[in-house]
């Protein structure tokens, strides 16, 4: 569900931008059983109809049914671009643009682009030399952070990052009806610290990440005032521990200008590895 942060953005919206409207859409934590699907269906069916009275437009299942379709093909070829960053000499800062750009083009322009590119890193040079690390967190997208990994030599060769490679994981099954296919979809999402998860997978899939990409270490970028994100560090740092792995733990915020901390975390964590 909204945070709490996006719920009073809601009501301010209302007041600030009121011939604008605003659509929220609440998902259920207990996602995976009957009811739960039956509510996030009812939820879309919701955003539906009040798309259809702002913008004007009717409702097509066919359209939706091929948006989906294309969606799965990005979700496939930005899955590809994160197995072969993994191992090509890519900075960390160019990883980001690739899955940034495409929250400001269209899904069609993003595949064919980084099909392309996908071809070209295939025969690129591998990055040798570099300290291999996995990220995990909510954002990844600060050019002045991700350049300090630039400069202490450290290759992003995987990501549980919500921003980027977590929500390309899950596809849109093959249903009848496209609206119950996405409201699976979402049903079928997991290892993620907004999904309720009271085992707590999402850890286990990290370390189990880590070692498939030949992970050195784990850093872990903790969005500030986060709770869910703070109540998952705790278990993730004892499962790096137990497995071996060397972690840090960097507090991001959508204003950050001042890196000197993060730095002098980083090039510990350098040395260390």
């Amino acid at each position: 569900s909204l945070c709490d942060s996006l719920k009073t953005l809601g009501q301010n919206w209302k007041y600030a931008v009121p011939d604008i409207p605003f659509i929220p859409m609440t998902y259920p934590q207990n996602r995976r059983q009957d009811y739960g699907i039956k509510f996030t269906k009812a939820g879309y069916a919701r955003v539906i109809h009040d798309l259809e009275i702002a913008a004007g437009a009717r409702f097509s299942e066919p359209a939706l049914a091929k948006s989906n379709a294309l969606y799965n093909e990005h979700n496939k070829v930005m899955r590809e671009f994160a197995q072969t960053a993994s191992y090509a000499d890519i900075t960390a800062v160019q990883r980001r643009d690739v899955f940034k750009s495409a929250w400001f083009m269209t899904v069609e322009e993003h595949i064919e682009l980084v099909r392309k590119l996908n071809e070209e890193l295939k025969m690129a040079p591998e990055a040798k030399g570099k300290l291999r690390v996995l990220i995990t967190g909510i954002l990844a997208d600060s050019p002045g952070l991700l350049k300090m990994f630039d400069d202490n030599g450290i290759q992003v060769v995987f990501d549980d990052v919500a921003h980027e490679s977590r929500q390309y994981r899950t596809d849109v099954p093959e249903l009848e009806n496209p609206v119950d296919a996405l409201a699976h979809k979402f049903a079928n999402m997991d290892n993620c610290t907004l999904l309720y998860d009271k085992d707590k997978k999402r850890v286990d899939y990290i370390i189990q990440q880590a070692k498939a990409h030949q992970a050195q270490g784990v850093i872990v970028l903790m969005t500030k005032f986060c709770d869910p994100e703070e109540f998952d560090y705790v278990p993730i740092k004892r499962a790096c521990e137990k497995a071996g792995l060397m972690n840090l733990n960097i507090e991001v915020d959508r204003q950050m200008v001042n890196y000197e901390q993060a730095a002098t975390m980083i090039q510990a964590f350098k040395e260390m590895l």
